[in-house]
């Protein structure tokens, strides 16, 4: 009798050694604002792109938003009915906004029910519908567009350890198709995929994976291009992120083919959050620079526009036509808008 509960007594203890080291395995490999709070890119051997060429085109204002304080808070949607929509992230809600920055509404609460959400992150509109990445529930909420109303959901896959997802980004091509990016919080295992969309009865397709990729979407809707953006390919090491792969890429995506062809890389060091296509180029938000910048077609830099002095970590934003942007900084716990002060170029899309 002794010799059998000794044997339980160290069996348990064992299933608990090991469940803390696959606990404290998961923890540190991926970021997390705990062990993680800001990047590292020491290991990055690749040449610094030196170019220090500043041309100040924004004025920010850090009180637009009125009557929330922000708890982690993500994507931001321009949506077509003219208000402004913010993924509330720790806050487990959406905030509806009108173009001057007063709430109108408080959308949804802490759950897994219907418009119940577990850190909301990413955000589209697709004919009448709003599709939200509500992260930790795994799955891709849809609510009604006017309302708000609940309409459907679709869960996002688990990975081989049943871990959940982490969607960075979701954007529509206006038609039938919504596009996600993201990763696994346990693998990291990044991947782009789409989904079918057929509104007529709210019917989705099964998720059909494209290609592994981490980072912002944007659609060019102007031109009918989705233009992908690595953003992503870093793992958190000890408190600190490091480079494993060294290269991000602005890239476009072709429905037809399913292929996916490299526009050009970005310079040495920049991590790219977002990105908007303009008139004569590019606009690019970046993580590791703290900047807003512009490329040419080619991907050449052109100048700084914005550097953001007071809030930092700069990782989702929404531009309207006029060059305005509403730029969120999750762990600042910020969305601010950004005026321009002088004709940025005319913005094709939204994100």
């Amino acid at each position: 009798m002794t010799r059998t509960k000794f044997l339980v007594t160290l069996t348990f203890v064992v299933v608990i050694l090991i469940l803390c080291i696959l606990f404290i395995i998961n923890f540190i490999s991926h970021p997390n604002p705990i062990t993680t709070p800001s990047g590292n890119m020491s290991d990055d051997t690749r040449v610094l792109d030196e170019t220090k060429i500043m041309n100040v085109m924004y004025t920010a204002d850090y009180e637009f938003f009125k009557g929330v304080t922000f708890e982690q808070p993500h994507d931001v949607l321009l949506t077509e009915k003219g208000t402004i929509l913010v993924a509330g992230g720790a806050a487990n809600c959406l905030y509806e906004f009108d173009m001057d920055g007063n709430l109108l509404e408080t959308i949804g609460k802490t759950g897994n029910g219907m418009c119940e959400f577990n850190f909301p992150t990413a955000l589209c509109e697709l004919n009448g519908s709003i599709y939200v990445a509500d992260n930790n529930n795994n799955r891709i909420q849809v609510l009604t567009s006017i309302s708000y109303d609940y309409r459907d959901q679709f869960a996002y896959e688990l990975d081989m350890f049943g871990d959940g997802s982490n969607i960075v980004s979701i954007v529509s091509d206006g038609v039938d198709t919504i596009y996600v990016s993201g990763n696994y919080f346990f693998t990291g295992d990044a991947v782009f995929s789409k989904y079918s969309v057929d509104q007529s009865d709210s019917a989705y397709g099964e998720r059909q994976n494209i290609a592994p990729l981490c980072g912002a979407l944007t659609y060019n809707y102007a031109a009918d291009i989705l233009y992908l953006v690595d953003t992503y390919e870093l793992q958190a090491s000890q408190g600190s992120y490091r480079r494993t792969q060294g290269t991000h890429y602005l890239s476009y995506y072709d429905p037809e083919t399913n292929d996916i062809e490299t526009v050009f890389e970005f310079p040495a060091k920049y991590m790219p959050s977002e990105v908007f296509k303009t008139d004569d180029g590019f606009i690019a938000l970046s993580l590791t620079r703290e900047t807003i910048d512009r490329f040419n077609e080619s991907g050449q830099y052109i100048d700084t526009i914005y550097y953001a002095e007071e809030y930092k970590g700069m990782t989702y934003a929404a531009m309207a036509d006029d060059g305005t942007l509403f730029v969120s900084c999750p762990y600042e716990g910020m969305v601010l808008r950004l005026t321009p002060t002088e004709s940025v170029s005319d913005a094709e899309t939204e994100s």
